[in-house]
């Protein structure tokens, strides 16, 4: 004789989510077609890819080699991983970032820096770097791009939870007290039938 029982107690197991930037800064910007707030707002995403429509992304103005974009988390985030998106308008991926360096700050004063990375040129699918600081500002220092005198990239995001507050949870199955009880009975009824 086989049973089966249903689960259906639920544990929480915590993870980070998505981060809205609420402002994003940059230096320079080549014309209204190319504003810095594609980078956070979606425009051009479907799922994990970006589109190649240039007016989905940000490019700098070409005089400011080494651009900049301040981006404005609205609060004090632990943040987790920073996914970035590259510029990759057909015939002109050299636009996109090569590399720069990621600072962070709580107050948008004093900036610390997190890291130096370099991305891969005509990458529609973020690249995704661990980060593990709490700011609630993030600032990208552009030193190059992959040889265009333009600098682009397509989209920003952050990941991580508020900081100071309980993490987002998903429920995740976990044996109930019912349940064990209810196995520890059959046990013994068929211990006793077999008698």
């Amino acid at each position: 004789m086989s049973i089966i029982l249903s689960v259906t107690s639920l544990a929480h197991v915590a993870h980070a989510g998505l981060i809205t930037t609420t402002a994003v800064t940059a230096s320079s910007e080549l014309h209204a077609g190319y504003k810095a707030e594609n980078l956070v707002n979606g425009s051009g995403l479907t799922g994990a890819t970006h589109d190649d429509s240039f007016l989905n992304m940000w490019l700098a103005h070409p005089g400011d080699t080494t651009p900049t974009l301040t981006f404005d988390l609205g609060s004090l985030y632990s943040i987790t991983s920073t996914n970035i998106w590259q510029y990759i308008w057909p015939n002109n991926t050299d636009r996109g970032v090569n590399d720069l360096d990621i600072f962070w700050s709580t107050d948008n004063t004093t900036y610390t820096l997190w890291n130096s990375v370099n991305l891969a040129e005509g990458i529609n699918t973020a690249q995704v770097f661990n980060t593990a600081v709490d700011a609630q500002f993030i600032k990208f220092d552009i030193n190059s791009s992959h040889g265009s005198p333009y600098i682009g990239l397509s989209e920003v995001q952050f990941n991580g939870t508020q900081a100071g507050q309980t993490p987002p949870t998903t429920d995740v199955p976990e044996p109930s007290t019912l349940a064990i009880f209810a196995l520890g009975m059959i046990g013994l009824v068929s211990r006793r039938l077999k008698n």
